[in-house]
């Protein structure tokens, strides 16, 4: 015989059991709306990079430090292309290392995926790290630089993101013939 106490203790555990499926579905749509959130960010950091990294006088600037500003060492690259002797020179090396290390401290931190960046502008840190012409590239005159001036932590995250576009170069097995 169904006894009010039978009624009672069934109703509650429907009662629990829709209250847990509540709370289930309610923590599943907070992840998925904490997750587009985190993608709409990320995209809009995205584009924002973009859109720095396409204006014409940052594109102006890195050609001039692959392709123009050729130097023996860090000494005569101050010689040449000081703040003291060519201003204009000297902020364009400041301008790419600086963003290029702000592009580092994303990357290190995981506030932006490194494929997103790597896709778009590996071959822009590559060419500022490298240089295309003999003498010229940002990574050794941040090496002698860090020396010559007692900075050993100059531009580090600018290193960091070369070094870790380089280990994506060979995890990419796609790029590999």
């Amino acid at each position: 015989m169904v006894t009010v106490e039978t009624i009672s203790i069934v109703f509650t555990g429907i009662s629990i059991s829709l209250a847990a499926f509540y709370y289930i579905s309610t923590l599943r749509n907070t992840q998925k709306n904490q997750q587009q959130a985190l993608e709409t960010r990320q995209a809009q950091l995205y584009m924002q990079l973009y859109s720095f990294y396409d204006n014409k006088e940052f594109l102006k600037d890195y050609c001039n430090i692959v392709n123009v500003y050729v130097f023996d060492d860090t000494e005569d690259f101050l010689r040449r292309y000081g703040p003291l002797v060519d201003n204009e020179a000297f902020s364009s090396w400041l301008r790419v290392g600086r963003f290029f290390d702000g592009v580092g401290i994303l990357i290190k931190r995981n506030l932006i995926e490194k494929d997103l960046i790597f896709e778009l502008l590996g071959d822009v840190i590559r060419g500022s790290w490298e240089g295309f012409e003999s003498g010229t590239g940002m990574g050794r005159w941040l090496m002698e630089g860090r020396e010559l001036w007692d900075r050993p932590l100059l531009w580090r995250n600018f290193e960091y993101l070369y070094h870790e576009l380089m280990n994506w170069y060979e995890e990419q097995t796609e790029l590999k013939t």
